[in-house]
C-alpha cells in the first residue's frame, strides 16, 4: 500500500499541471485514505496531504506527492468536493507511458488508414500493367515491345516497394518500445528523416505542402533522448499541422537551425510554422486543444534534452546536446 507524502514547495515544470493523465484510476477521498472506485489497493495519505486535498475546491486542481520510494505522483480533483471529492491518482512515469501509448495508437490508426488508401494505387497499377502485358504477350512480335514490358515491370516493383516501406514504418510505430533507449546510436537527424518519410506520404495524401529549410543540419545531430518518444512527438505534431493546413488552406513550413545555449552548448532548433488545430484532434478529447497536446508531449519528453514551446502558430522544438554544423 503506497503512502503518498506531501511535498511543498515544488519546482515541477508547469506542464505537469495541465498535462493529461490517461487511464489514471479514480479514487474517492475518505479521511486520510484515497479509495479506488474500481477494485484496487487504497492509498494511505499523510495528514498534511489529506488536509491539502480537503482544502482543494477548484475542479482540475493538481497536487503533487512522493511515495516512500521517492516516486513522483500527481493528484487531480475531478469534481466539486461536495458531497464527495473524486481524484485522479497517477505517477508521473505512468502518465508519460500512457501518453506515449495513446498517441502511438492514434498515429498507428492514422498511418494504417494511409497505407490502405495507398494500397489501391499500386494494386490498380498492377492490374493495368498486367492487362498491358497480356495484350503484348498476344502480339506476334514481342521484341519491339520489350522496353515497354521492362518499364511496366519496374513501375509495379517500385510502387510495391514504396508500399512495403510505409507498411514497415506503420508497424514499427505501433511496436515501438518507449523503454528502449538508443543512447548514442540514434541521431535526431535520422529520427527526423524517418518522421519526414512517414509524414510525407500523409501530407501528399492530404494534398498539403511541407516546406523544409535547413535539412542538411539534421545530419549533425546526436541527442541523448530515446528515439521512440521523440519520434512519436514529432509525428504527432506534423500530422496535426497537416490536418490544420488542409482545413485552413495553405502549407506547413519547417525551419531547422542551430543555436548556442547560455552555457555554450549547441542546440538544434526546429520551428514549425502552422496551426495545430486539425481535425485529428477529435480522435482523442484529452489532446483536442493544441495547448493540451503540447503539455502532453512536454511531459512525455521531460528529462530527455528536448523542449517544446508554442507561440501562436509557431511551435519550437529545441534538442540539446548536438554537434555544431560546419
Amino acid at each position: 500500500m503506497p503512502t503518498l507524502l506531501a511535498e511543498a514547495p515544488r519546482a515541477d515544470p508547469p506542464v505537469w499541471v495541465t498535462a493529461p493523465m490517461p487511464n489514471a484510476p479514480l479514487c474517492r477521498l475518505a479521511g486520510s485514505t484515497l479509495i479506488p472506485l474500481e477494485p484496487g489497493e487504497p492509498f494511505t495519505l499523510t495528514r498534511h496531504l489529506a488536509d491539502a486535498l480537503l482544502a482543494a475546491a477548484r475542479v482540475g486542481a493538481v497536487l503533487f506527492a512522493n511515495d516512500a520510494g521517492g516516486g513522483a505522483w500527481r493528484l487531480r480533483l475531478c469534481n466539486a468536493p461536495e458531497p464527495m471529492s473524486i481524484w485522479q491518482v497517477q505517477t508521473i512515469e505512468a502518465s508519460r507511458l500512457a501518453v506515449f501509448a495513446r498517441l502511438r495508437a492514434m498515429l498507428a490508426s492514422c498511418m494504417a488508414g494511409h497505407v490502405l488508401h495507398d494500397l489501391r494505387n499500386p494494386m490498380n497499377a498492377l492490374s493495368l500493367h498486367a492487362e498491358m502485358l497480356t495484350r503484348i504477350a498476344d502480339a506476334d512480335d514481342l521484341l519491339p515491345q520489350r522496353s515497354r514490358i521492362q518499364s511496366g515491370s519496374r513501375s509495379v516493383k517500385e510502387r510495391l516497394a514504396e508500399l512495403q516501406i510505409r507498411q514497415n514504418a506503420a508497424f514499427g510505430l505501433w511496436l515501438a518500445d518507449p523503454s528502449f533507449e538508443e543512447v548514442g546510436t540514434t541521431r535526431a537527424g535520422s529520427c527526423m528523416e524517418s518522421v519526414l518519410r512517414l509524414a510525407g506520404g500523409y501530407f501528399a495524401m492530404q494534398e498539403v505542402r511541407l516546406e523544409l529549410e535547413g535539412r542538411e543540419l539534421l545530419e549533425r545531430c546526436q541527442p541523448k533522448s530515446p528515439s521512440s518518444y521523440l519520434h512519436i512527438a514529432l509525428l504527432s505534431i506534423l500530422t496535426r499541422a497537416c490536418d490544420a493546413a488542409r482545413e485552413n488552406g495553405g502549407a506547413a513550413m519547417l525551419n531547422v537551425r542551430q543555436q548556442q545555449s547560455p552555457t555554450g552548448a549547441w542546440q538544434l532548433v526546429v520551428e514549425l510554422h502552422s496551426a495545430l488545430s486539425g481535425r485529428m484532434a477529435a480522435a482523442d478529447a484529452e489532446f483536442a486543444e493544441p495547448g493540451k497536446l503540447i503539455a502532453a508531449l512536454s511531459l512525455m519528453l521531460d528529462g530527455q534534452d528536448v523542449s517544446l514551446t508554442m507561440d501562436g502558430d509557431l511551435l519550437t522544438v529545441i534538442i540539446s546536446g548536438v554537434q555544431q554544423h560546419t
